[in-house]
């Protein structure tokens, strides 16, 4: 040992770094496969609106507020679809998005449509709790 304090090898690397990293090489059959992302929209959802008023919102002021979302999603909607995306869904009440289904080649180009603010790749996640169950001391 150096005497000193041993290195932290889990430190979480720059954000800002990984959004620079880009593989050298796509694979030509990855290039134009489906991809899922969601197209975040600027203004506020319900929840996040109704916690920012003077007072909770009422159901008509939710409904009215998730109203202008879907207002201000159906033209996004409408470029995906112009550009040969397939929307899945929309959100309001406590995220602003569209849930996007596009050629991998096309997902970052959506960026540049009025409204969007970001383009957020969908991760498909497993619970692994290989590390819980002996932690609690539960049978394998």
């Amino acid at each position: 040992m150096n005497g000193g304090a041993a290195p932290n090898r889990f430190v979480a690397p720059d954000a800002g770094a990984l959004e620079s990293v880009r593989p050298v090489f796509v694979p030509l059959g990855l290039r134009n496969a489906d991809t899922t992302v969601v197209l975040q929209l600027g203004d506020d959802p319900v929840a996040v609106a109704s916690a920012n008023a003077l007072a909770p919102f009422t159901r008509a002021e939710k409904d009215a507020h998730k109203g202008r979302l879907r207002a201000q999603q159906r033209p996004v909607e409408d470029e995906v679809r112009a550009r040969g995306g397939t929307v899945l869904s929309s959100f309001q009440s406590a995220y602003n998005g569209v849930k996007v289904q596009i050629s991998a080649s096309k997902a970052s180009a959506l960026a540049s449509i009025p409204g969007v603010v970001a383009v957020h790749p969908v991760r498909t996640y497993r619970p692994d709790n290989t590390h819980g169950v002996p932690l609690i001391g539960a049978p394998f």
